[in-house]
C-alpha cells in the first residue's frame, strides 16, 4: 500500500525518494496521526470500562 507498510530497514530513510512518495508519506503521516488518536481514545475507553468493572466486582 504505502512505503511505511514495509518493515523498517536501517539506512533506508536516508535514501532519496520519488516525488510521488513524498505526497503519499504526507498523507500517510496525517492518517497515522488520526489512527494514533483513535487508538489512544479506544485504549482510554477500554481502561475506563475495566476500572468500572473492577470496582463493581470488588464492592
Amino acid at each position: 500500500m504505502t512505503y511505511d507498510d514495509d518493515p523498517p530497514v536501517a539506512g533506508r530513510s536516508s535514501l532519496k525518494k520519488p516525488a510521488a512518495y513524498s505526497k503519499w508519506s504526507r498523507r500517510g503521516r496525517s492518517m497515522r496521526r488520526i489512527l494514533l488518536l483513535v487508538w489512544k481514545i479506544a485504549a482510554l475507553f477500554v481502561a475506563v470500562i475495566r476500572a468500572v468493572r473492577w470496582v463493581f466486582e470488588n464492592l
